[in-house]
């Protein structure tokens, strides 16, 4: 499956492969991201138990990454 970037900032990187979501945030401190509310349906439970997806505004969904932690969806 094609690899889909979803978000690329300075220290956090969120993108797609088939079914799976991979959020990576290299930061000292938490980072949060604004993704398109389509992917919503990609965002179920974290594996990693680590982040948290929350409803957004209008078409965006709100992901928070911890400090130098990852995650799977």
């Amino acid at each position: 499956a094609p690899m889909e970037n979803l978000h690329v900032g300075e220290q956090a990187w969120v993108f797609r492969r088939g079914n799976t979501v991979v959020a990576l945030n290299n930061s000292a401190q938490s980072a949060v991201v604004r993704l398109p509310a389509a992917q919503r349906g990609a965002l179920g439970t974290d594996a990693l138990a680590a982040c948290t997806a929350a409803g957004g505004d209008g078409g965006e969904l709100t992901l928070t990454i911890p400090a130098r932690k990852g995650c799977v969806f």
